[in-house]
């Protein structure tokens, strides 16, 4: 009997043994960072704007019906969704027949609601374009306002020239771009609510009698992929883009935003989607250190006076960091930006974690205002270096001015008496 127990208690532990090299748990799983298929992806803190993982984020893609997330936008931020739009003859017409819609005609009346709840479940470029000319009165002139407003956002690095998305060699976006255009979108409570629905019934119109059932298309809102914590989605396909998918989930606080682009493999794409919020939501935990510029830190600038600092900022800064990281891997640094004509002298303190293979390397940045000119009055510094610019510029203006004239009078006085002593050179020679 007791070689009974030692022979299955030896089996269970050789098994146990073997599952675990085998079959790694999911939580250690979920500690090491994913292999994504996209061409370029971003997995960022909805709340902060930390990036926490990429792949090629700043390569230049086609966005597809990602676009119609900066549509939604500009529409809750400049409409009201009870507004009505009317649909006119290049509104319709200019969409590719083959392309998604939901065959609004001509002189079709919609509220901007209906359009947006069409353009997001049904991916409707007819109604992407309804609200462009709604907005901005006219197609061409939508996609200006687009790029302007993605750029204000930080998204520089792409240009938008329609409302929904189909090809154009000129329309263009980034991972990095898509995901802060996302992170301002799902502030609003009316686009977490339209991009986050599996189904849409669109009332009867003036041109059609019938309610039009709408149904999504995107496998993470539609149940093909069930993932808990979704609140705003949005997916896209084109030839050239091949499939695309931005996400916003939440889960105990923590909200996280995924954009993938340029996958050829719809369920790919998904999977990476679902890989990275898993790994944002289980591979790290929030942090807080202390923020306060103590005098080691000032220390690392030597231009600093760090009796001559006044600085307004954070007592405390917050981020989120891998499980297998410590505070003591991260790297804290300090720079300083001069006064500029509308804006006072600042303190950068800069958060990183160079050379690790867990997360971002770059974690973020705290913003001190100074009160105080900082900058040391050392041996090698002349008492005009503490002078504001404007006046310093003017003073040597005005040197440099005095000392022209007083060359110019000298060059003078220097050609007169070479013609005075010619002339008296003259009359002693009697010419």
């Amino acid at each position: 009997m007791t070689k009974l127990i030692i022979h299955n208690c030896m089996l269970v532990l050789f098994f146990s043994v073997a599952a675990f090299f085998l079959f790694p748990t999911a939580a250690a799983a979920t500690d090491t960072p994913p292999v994504i298929t996209s061409e370029a992806c971003i997995l960022l803190d909805a709340r902060t704007g930390q990036i926490l993982y990429e792949k090629n984020m700043h390569q230049k893609h086609y966005p597809a019906s990602l676009t119609k997330i900066l549509t939604a936008l500009l529409a809750l931020e400049e409409g009201r969704l009870t507004d009505k739009i009317v649909m006119s003859e290049e509104a319709v017409f200019s969409v590719d027949y083959n392309s998604s819609h939901i065959a609004l005609d001509v002189g079709e009346e919609i509220t901007l609601e209906q359009a947006l709840n069409a353009m997001a479940v049904a991916s409707a470029n007819d109604a992407a374009n309804g609200i462009a000319e709604y907005l901005a009165g006219d197609l061409e002139s939508f996609g200006p306002l687009m790029t302007e407003r993605a750029a204000a956002l930080g998204a520089k690095q792409s240009n938008f020239v329609n409302a929904h998305g189909l090809p154009d060699a000129n329309h263009f976006s980034t991972a990095y771009d898509l995901a802060v255009i996302m992170m301002q979108a799902i502030k609003n409570s009316d686009f977490r609510e339209i991009f986050s629905k599996r189904r849409y019934e669109m009332p009867p119109t003036n041109c059609q009698s019938e309610i039009r059932y709408l149904n999504n298309t995107n496998p993470l809102l539609n149940g093909r992929f069930n993932y808990e914590g979704v609140i705003a989605s949005k997916n896209g396909w084109t030839k050239d883009a091949q499939y695309t998918l931005a996400t916003a989930a939440r889960k105990n606080d923590r909200e996280l935003i995924v954009v993938a682009l340029h996958n050829q493999d719809q369920e790919d794409i998904c999977a990476d989607t679902i890989k990275l919020l898993d790994y944002g939501f289980n591979a790290f935990r929030e942090v807080t250190v202390s923020s306060k510029l103590d005098a080691d830190l000032l220390d690392s600038y030597p231009e600093l006076d760090p009796e001559k600092i006044t600085a307004e900022g954070p007592d405390t800064y917050s981020f989120l960091l891998h499980n297998r990281l410590g505070k003591d891997d991260v790297n804290i640094s300090l720079s300083f930006l001069q006064a500029q004509a509308h804006r006072p002298a600042r303190l950068l303190v800069a958060y990183s974690l160079p050379d690790n293979p867990f997360m971002y390397e770059k974690i973020g940045e705290v913003r001190y205002t100074v009160a105080e000119n900082p900058v040391q009055a050392g041996e090698e510094r002349s008492a005009s270096a503490s002078w504001p610019r404007v006046l310093r510029n003017i003073l040597l203006g005005l040197i440099a001015f005095v000392a022209l004239c007083r060359f110019r009078v000298f060059i003078r006085k220097r050609r007169r008496r070479r013609h005075v002593l010619r002339r008296r050179i003259y009359r002693y020679r009697g010419y």
